[in-house]
């Protein structure tokens, strides 16, 4: 497919380098550091002061299906969580030019994470999505030094989990929605159903694809990553 291209090694040499993290609120790193082509997406809040419903310390981004190849992106506390990967050439991720895919579907498809910024309203989060393609292009995992797994990040955005009902399920069910909203100069405003929240990347296997799936690991960038979810604090 023209649209999935990837390298098969990471370039670990591009996130030694890489400067500091626009986006994401300070965090330090702790414990073992391994490096995996699959990634689970592990939550902290930036913020511990404020709580949510639903328990999303520790919790895993996924997928909550709202319609056929369309899933909006929640944080679950009580799951392992999807299984990503980094997709991009050599060029790709030094232009940021990356994506992050899932796969999903039976033969298995590329589902990618999308992160639409409001371009009307730059201070208005957006819901996150991890639906059938390529999902946003530029969205990578960036190191905040040369010795720490990068966090999730995508231009100047930045990343909230809100206390919400969606609409295919009804009101009475809760989820933790991953949003993304444009960091300014000033602090942002974090809406009272909201937490601000950073997602690390948890050294996982990427499957073995079967045969005839749409997907394809030919290129899955290797990236640094955390050994145990239990050092992602």
């Amino acid at each position: 497919m023209d649209s999935q291209r990837y390298t098969t090694k990471a370039i670990l040499a591009t996130f030694l380098s890489v400067a500091s993290l626009v986006s994401a609120a300070p965090f330090e790193a702790r414990g073992a550091i391994g490096s995996s082509a699959g990634f689970r997406l592990i939550a902290t809040v930036v913020d511990s002061s404020k709580k949510l419903s639903v328990p999303i310390e520790g919790a895993a981004l996924q997928g909550a299906h709202v319609g056929a190849g369309l899933n909006t992106a929640v944080l679950n506390a009580t799951t392992a969580g999807q299984i990503f990967y980094q997709n991009g050439t050599t060029e790709d991720v030094r232009a940021g030019k990356s994506n992050i895919l899932t796969d999903e579907g039976t033969p298995l498809y590329p589902y990618g994470l999308g992160l639409p910024l409001n371009e009307t309203d730059p201070t208005s989060p957006v819901v996150a999505s991890i639906n059938g393609g390529s999902g946003t292009l530029g969205v990578s995992l960036e190191a905040t030094t040369s010795l720490t797994p990068g966090v999730l990040h995508y231009g100047i955005a930045g990343f909230m989990a809100c206390d919400e009902a969606l609409a295919y399920y009804g009101p009475s069910w809760k989820f933790a929605v991953v949003k993304a909203f444009e960091t300014t100069k000033e602090a942002p405003v974090i809406p009272e159903n909201c937490v601000q929240i950073n997602l690390h990347p948890l050294c996982a296997t990427l499957p073995t694809l079967p045969a005839g799936s749409y997907s394809s690991h030919k290129f899955a960038n290797e990236v640094f990553c955390y050994a145990d979810a239990a050092d992602i604090k």
